[in-house]
C-alpha cells in the first residue's frame, strides 16, 4: 500500500470514526437523544467497532511504515 494513501485513508478513518462516536455519546445523560436510543443498535456498534479497529490497523501501518523507512537513515525523510 503507498503510504501517502494509507495516511489519507487513516484520516478519513479517524473523521469517520469521531462522527460515530458523537452518535454513541448522544445517548449519554447530557445528550441530544431523548428516547436514549441514539448509536445503540447492532448496526451502529458495528460500524463503531469497525472504523475503530480499520484506524488503529491503519494507524500502526503508517507509524511503521515511517519507522523502517527511517531505520538506518540519519536524516528523517517522510516520503
Amino acid at each position: 500500500m503507498n503510504l501517502v494513501i494509507a495516511i489519507i485513508t487513516m484520516i478519513c478513518m479517524w473523521i469517520f470514526f469521531s462522527q460515530i462516536n458523537q452518535l454513541k455519546l448522544a445517548n449519554s445523560e447530557n445528550g441530544c437523544c431523548s428516547k436514549r436510543t441514539c448509536g445503540t443498535s447492532d448496526f451502529d456498534k458495528a460500524i463503531w467497532n469497525t472504523s475503530l479497529g480499520v484506524s488503529i490497523i491503519l494507524t500502526l501501518y503508517v507509524i511503521m511504515s515511517i519507522y523502517y523507512m527511517n531505520i538506518s537513515r540519519k536524516v528523517t525523510r517522510l516520503y
